[in-house]
Protein backbone atom coordinates (compact mmCIF):
# COMPACT_ATOMS: atom_id res chain seq x y z
CA UNK A 1 0.00 0.00 0.00
CA UNK A 2 2.71 2.56 1.03
CA UNK A 3 4.57 1.73 -2.47
CA UNK A 4 1.03 2.44 -4.37
CA UNK A 5 0.31 5.74 -2.56
CA UNK A 6 3.88 6.59 -3.59
CA UNK A 7 3.48 5.59 -7.32
CA UNK A 8 -0.12 8.01 -7.14
CA UNK A 9 1.45 10.95 -5.67
CA UNK A 10 4.26 10.85 -8.63
CA UNK A 11 1.55 10.17 -11.00
CA UNK A 12 -0.66 13.56 -9.82
CA UNK A 13 2.68 15.58 -9.55
CA UNK A 14 3.23 14.64 -13.52
CA UNK A 15 0.43 14.37 -15.04
CA UNK A 16 -0.26 17.11 -17.31
CA UNK A 17 -3.12 19.72 -17.19
CA UNK A 18 -3.15 19.26 -13.38
CA UNK A 19 -3.01 22.08 -10.98
CA UNK A 20 -1.22 19.85 -7.92
CA UNK A 21 -1.54 22.83 -5.84
CA UNK A 22 -4.80 24.13 -6.13
CA UNK A 23 -7.12 21.09 -8.28
CA UNK A 24 -9.09 18.82 -5.25
CA UNK A 25 -8.64 15.50 -5.38
CA UNK A 26 -11.10 12.58 -3.80
CA UNK A 27 -8.56 9.14 -3.15
CA UNK A 28 -10.45 6.25 -2.38
CA UNK A 29 -8.35 3.33 -0.44
CA UNK A 30 -10.21 0.08 -0.66
CA UNK A 31 -8.11 -3.02 0.33
CA UNK A 32 -7.85 -5.75 3.05
CA UNK A 33 -9.82 -8.80 1.15
CA UNK A 34 -6.91 -10.41 0.19
CA UNK A 35 -4.75 -10.16 3.56
CA UNK A 36 -8.33 -12.44 5.03
CA UNK A 37 -7.89 -14.93 2.27
CA UNK A 38 -4.48 -15.68 3.35
CA UNK A 39 -4.81 -15.21 7.38
CA UNK A 40 -4.45 -18.68 8.51
CA UNK A 41 -1.33 -19.56 6.92
CA UNK A 42 0.17 -17.26 8.98
CA UNK A 43 -1.73 -14.88 11.48
CA UNK A 44 0.94 -13.03 12.97
CA UNK A 45 1.87 -11.23 9.61
CA UNK A 46 -1.65 -10.81 8.46
CA UNK A 47 -2.61 -9.09 12.12
CA UNK A 48 -4.74 -6.31 12.36
CA UNK A 49 -1.73 -4.17 14.08
CA UNK A 50 -0.20 -5.05 10.49
CA UNK A 51 -3.07 -4.43 8.10
CA UNK A 52 -3.41 -0.92 9.73
CA UNK A 53 0.77 -0.08 9.85
CA UNK A 54 0.55 -0.22 5.83
CA UNK A 55 -2.87 1.56 5.63
CA UNK A 56 -1.08 4.42 8.16
CA UNK A 57 2.03 4.57 6.20
CA UNK A 58 0.10 5.36 2.79
CA UNK A 59 -2.11 7.46 4.51
CA UNK A 60 0.98 9.64 6.07
CA UNK A 61 2.18 9.63 2.57
CA UNK A 62 -0.39 11.31 1.49
CA UNK A 63 -1.08 13.58 4.23
CA UNK A 64 2.22 14.57 3.65
CA UNK A 65 2.73 15.57 0.16
CA UNK A 66 -0.72 15.77 -1.30
CA UNK A 67 -2.60 19.27 -0.82
CA UNK A 68 -6.47 19.67 -1.22
CA UNK A 69 -7.35 15.75 -0.53
CA UNK A 70 -10.10 14.18 0.92
CA UNK A 71 -9.43 10.44 1.28
CA UNK A 72 -12.38 7.66 1.71
CA UNK A 73 -10.57 4.83 3.59
CA UNK A 74 -13.52 1.93 2.88
CA UNK A 75 -14.05 -0.60 5.36
CA UNK A 76 -13.50 -4.03 4.70
CA UNK A 77 -15.63 -6.63 3.18
CA UNK A 78 -16.31 -9.27 5.09
CA UNK A 79 -14.46 -12.06 2.83
CA UNK A 80 -16.72 -14.98 4.46
CA UNK A 81 -18.97 -14.92 1.30
CA UNK A 82 -16.70 -16.92 -0.75
CA UNK A 83 -17.60 -19.78 0.01
CA UNK A 84 -20.81 -19.20 -1.21
CA UNK A 85 -19.34 -18.49 -5.05
CA UNK A 86 -17.85 -21.96 -5.04
CA UNK A 87 -20.16 -22.30 -8.31
CA UNK A 88 -18.19 -25.01 -10.68
CA UNK A 89 -14.88 -26.67 -11.03
CA UNK A 90 -13.28 -22.95 -12.29
CA UNK A 91 -14.43 -21.01 -9.70
CA UNK A 92 -13.86 -23.86 -6.77
CA UNK A 93 -10.10 -24.40 -8.48
CA UNK A 94 -9.24 -20.04 -8.07
CA UNK A 95 -10.88 -19.85 -4.53
CA UNK A 96 -8.68 -22.36 -3.17
CA UNK A 97 -5.58 -21.29 -4.30
CA UNK A 98 -6.58 -17.65 -4.41
CA UNK A 99 -8.77 -17.50 -1.11
CA UNK A 100 -8.49 -21.05 0.96
CA UNK A 101 -9.11 -19.40 4.14
CA UNK A 102 -12.50 -17.80 3.16
CA UNK A 103 -13.30 -20.45 0.72
CA UNK A 104 -12.57 -23.38 2.66
CA UNK A 105 -11.74 -22.74 5.80
CA UNK A 106 -12.69 -25.26 9.06
CA UNK A 107 -14.98 -24.69 11.72
CA UNK A 108 -11.96 -23.18 13.83
CA UNK A 109 -10.58 -21.25 11.02
CA UNK A 110 -14.39 -19.87 10.33
CA UNK A 111 -14.82 -17.80 13.46
CA UNK A 112 -11.39 -16.83 13.62
CA UNK A 113 -11.94 -15.47 10.55
CA UNK A 114 -15.24 -12.96 11.68
CA UNK A 115 -12.40 -12.21 14.86
CA UNK A 116 -10.09 -10.87 12.26
CA UNK A 117 -12.36 -9.05 10.09
CA UNK A 118 -13.88 -7.34 13.01
CA UNK A 119 -10.38 -6.47 14.03
CA UNK A 120 -9.86 -5.32 10.51
CA UNK A 121 -12.75 -2.80 10.45
CA UNK A 122 -12.00 -1.61 14.81
CA UNK A 123 -8.30 -0.43 13.90
CA UNK A 124 -9.51 1.49 10.40
CA UNK A 125 -12.51 3.10 12.39
CA UNK A 126 -9.95 4.19 15.38
CA UNK A 127 -7.12 4.89 13.16
CA UNK A 128 -9.77 7.66 11.49
CA UNK A 129 -11.24 8.31 14.91
CA UNK A 130 -7.82 9.31 16.45
CA UNK A 131 -7.55 12.97 14.49
CA UNK A 132 -4.13 12.01 13.27
CA UNK A 133 -5.40 13.31 10.10
CA UNK A 134 -7.71 15.90 10.81
CA UNK A 135 -4.15 18.42 11.10
CA UNK A 136 -5.34 20.39 8.12
CA UNK A 137 -8.30 22.25 6.60
CA UNK A 138 -7.53 21.11 3.16
CA UNK A 139 -7.24 17.43 4.09
CA UNK A 140 -8.82 14.72 6.15
CA UNK A 141 -9.64 11.09 5.60
CA UNK A 142 -13.08 9.76 6.40
CA UNK A 143 -14.17 6.32 7.26
CA UNK A 144 -16.50 4.45 4.92
CA UNK A 145 -18.50 1.56 6.26
CA UNK A 146 -21.00 0.58 3.65
CA UNK A 147 -19.17 -2.88 3.35
CA UNK A 148 -19.09 -3.51 6.75
CA UNK A 149 -22.42 -5.47 7.23
CA UNK A 150 -23.11 -6.01 2.78
CA UNK A 151 -23.93 -9.70 2.25
CA UNK A 152 -23.25 -11.29 -1.39
CA UNK A 153 -26.30 -10.09 -3.60
CA UNK A 154 -28.61 -13.04 -4.42
CA UNK A 155 -31.39 -13.99 -7.10
CA UNK A 156 -34.74 -14.68 -6.40
CA UNK A 157 -34.24 -18.04 -5.70
CA UNK A 158 -31.87 -17.57 -3.21
CA UNK A 159 -28.35 -18.88 -5.67
CA UNK A 160 -25.59 -16.10 -5.28
CA UNK A 161 -25.96 -13.69 -8.07
CA UNK A 162 -22.31 -14.08 -10.12
CA UNK A 163 -23.18 -10.84 -12.31
CA UNK A 164 -21.53 -9.17 -9.55
CA UNK A 165 -18.67 -10.79 -9.42
CA UNK A 166 -15.63 -11.43 -12.19
CA UNK A 167 -15.01 -14.59 -13.50
CA UNK A 168 -12.84 -15.34 -10.89
CA UNK A 169 -15.70 -15.81 -8.55
CA UNK A 170 -14.07 -13.28 -6.23
CA UNK A 171 -13.24 -9.56 -7.26
CA UNK A 172 -16.14 -7.39 -8.71
CA UNK A 173 -17.22 -6.88 -11.69
CA UNK A 174 -17.96 -4.05 -13.99
CA UNK A 175 -21.36 -4.35 -12.34
CA UNK A 176 -20.53 -4.81 -8.89
CA UNK A 177 -17.90 -1.98 -9.68
CA UNK A 178 -20.85 0.03 -10.26
CA UNK A 179 -22.33 -0.82 -6.93
CA UNK A 180 -19.77 0.09 -4.86
CA UNK A 181 -19.54 3.48 -5.88
CA UNK A 182 -23.07 4.56 -5.73
CA UNK A 183 -22.44 2.96 -1.86
CA UNK A 184 -19.74 4.81 -1.57
CA UNK A 185 -21.45 7.95 -2.95
CA UNK A 186 -24.20 7.62 -0.89
CA UNK A 187 -21.62 7.03 2.41
CA UNK A 188 -19.72 10.36 1.18
CA UNK A 189 -22.90 12.58 1.88
CA UNK A 190 -24.31 10.56 5.42
CA UNK A 191 -22.80 12.91 8.27
CA UNK A 192 -20.31 10.95 10.27
CA UNK A 193 -22.18 8.37 12.96
CA UNK A 194 -25.30 8.07 10.45
CA UNK A 195 -23.43 6.26 7.68
CA UNK A 196 -25.30 2.99 6.11
CA UNK A 197 -23.26 0.14 7.17
CA UNK A 198 -24.40 -2.67 4.10
CA UNK A 199 -25.32 -2.15 0.90
CA UNK A 200 -28.31 -4.77 -1.52
CA UNK A 201 -29.67 -4.50 -4.86
CA UNK A 202 -31.96 -1.62 -5.08
CA UNK A 203 -31.14 0.83 -2.79
CA UNK A 204 -31.46 4.04 -4.46
CA UNK A 205 -28.64 6.56 -4.90
CA UNK A 206 -28.90 9.60 -2.56
CA UNK A 207 -28.71 13.50 -3.49
CA UNK A 208 -26.84 15.52 -1.34
CA UNK A 209 -29.04 17.69 1.31
CA UNK A 210 -29.90 21.32 -0.34
CA UNK A 211 -28.73 22.36 3.30
CA UNK A 212 -25.87 20.48 3.37
CA UNK A 213 -24.28 20.15 -0.27
CA UNK A 214 -20.88 18.86 0.54
CA UNK A 215 -18.84 15.63 1.55
CA UNK A 216 -18.92 15.11 5.58
CA UNK A 217 -15.95 14.50 7.74
CA UNK A 218 -15.30 14.38 11.22
CA UNK A 219 -15.31 18.18 11.55
CA UNK A 220 -18.52 19.35 9.46
CA UNK A 221 -20.35 16.52 10.71
CA UNK A 222 -23.30 17.15 13.44
CA UNK A 223 -21.04 16.79 16.74
CA UNK A 224 -24.21 14.76 18.49
CA UNK A 225 -23.68 12.58 15.47
CA UNK A 226 -20.22 10.95 15.91
CA UNK A 227 -21.00 8.38 18.37
CA UNK A 228 -21.09 5.32 16.36
CA UNK A 229 -24.89 4.39 15.54
CA UNK A 230 -24.59 1.96 13.03
CA UNK A 231 -27.59 -0.26 13.95
CA UNK A 232 -30.16 2.67 14.18
CA UNK A 233 -28.95 4.06 11.14
CA UNK A 234 -29.24 0.94 9.15
CA UNK A 235 -32.52 0.27 10.28
CA UNK A 236 -34.07 3.52 9.62
CA UNK A 237 -32.48 3.62 6.12
CA UNK A 238 -33.94 0.04 5.41
CA UNK A 239 -37.47 1.23 6.23
CA UNK A 240 -37.23 4.04 4.03
CA UNK A 241 -36.10 2.40 0.98
CA UNK A 242 -39.38 0.80 -0.54
CA UNK A 243 -40.79 4.50 -0.72
CA UNK A 244 -37.67 5.72 -1.80
CA UNK A 245 -36.98 2.56 -4.73
CA UNK A 246 -39.17 4.61 -7.34
CA UNK A 247 -36.77 7.99 -6.90
CA UNK A 248 -33.71 5.38 -7.16
CA UNK A 249 -33.40 5.84 -11.51
CA UNK A 250 -34.09 9.64 -11.10
CA UNK A 251 -31.40 10.09 -8.13
CA UNK A 252 -28.80 7.89 -9.72
CA UNK A 253 -28.95 10.36 -12.60
CA UNK A 254 -28.56 13.20 -10.75
CA UNK A 255 -26.01 11.68 -8.52
CA UNK A 256 -23.69 11.18 -11.61
CA UNK A 257 -24.19 15.03 -13.03
CA UNK A 258 -23.66 16.04 -9.12
CA UNK A 259 -20.73 13.54 -9.49
CA UNK A 260 -19.36 14.89 -13.07
CA UNK A 261 -19.42 18.85 -11.40
CA UNK A 262 -17.15 17.36 -8.40
CA UNK A 263 -14.03 17.76 -9.85
CA UNK A 264 -10.82 15.35 -9.15
CA UNK A 265 -11.53 11.93 -8.47
CA UNK A 266 -8.67 8.96 -7.75
CA UNK A 267 -9.84 5.56 -7.06
CA UNK A 268 -7.09 4.02 -5.49
CA UNK A 269 -8.39 0.24 -5.50
CA UNK A 270 -6.04 -2.56 -3.86
CA UNK A 271 -8.66 -5.66 -4.18
CA UNK A 272 -8.31 -4.80 -8.09
CA UNK A 273 -4.87 -3.99 -8.39
CA UNK A 274 -5.61 -0.83 -10.39
CA UNK A 275 -5.42 3.48 -9.72
CA UNK A 276 -8.04 5.65 -11.09
CA UNK A 277 -7.53 9.41 -11.20
CA UNK A 278 -10.30 12.08 -12.69
CA UNK A 279 -9.34 15.58 -12.24
CA UNK A 280 -11.12 19.07 -12.38
CA UNK A 281 -10.36 22.49 -11.75
CA UNK A 282 -10.51 24.25 -8.34
CA UNK A 283 -14.24 26.01 -9.20
CA UNK A 284 -16.04 23.34 -9.47
CA UNK A 285 -15.17 21.68 -6.02
CA UNK A 286 -18.75 22.93 -4.48
CA UNK A 287 -18.98 19.93 -2.59
CA UNK A 288 -15.91 19.95 -0.60
CA UNK A 289 -16.36 21.38 2.94
CA UNK A 290 -13.36 20.19 5.21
Amino acid sequence: MPDQARMLVDRLKSEKGVDYQNDWKVITLFIGGNDLCDFCEDREAYSAENYIGYIREALDIFHAEVPRAFVNLVEVLNIGFASTLREGFICDTIQLFGCRCGSYPDEKEKEELQVFVAAYQKVTRDLVASGRYDTRDDFTVVDQPFFSETEVPTKEDGSTDLSYFSPDCFHLSVKGQEAAAYALWDNMIEPVGQKRISWRPGVPVECPDEQAPYFYTRKNSPKLNQLNKHENIQNDKQENEPENAEKGSTMRNSATITGAVLGVICLVAAVCGTVYHIRKKRQSSSYLKI
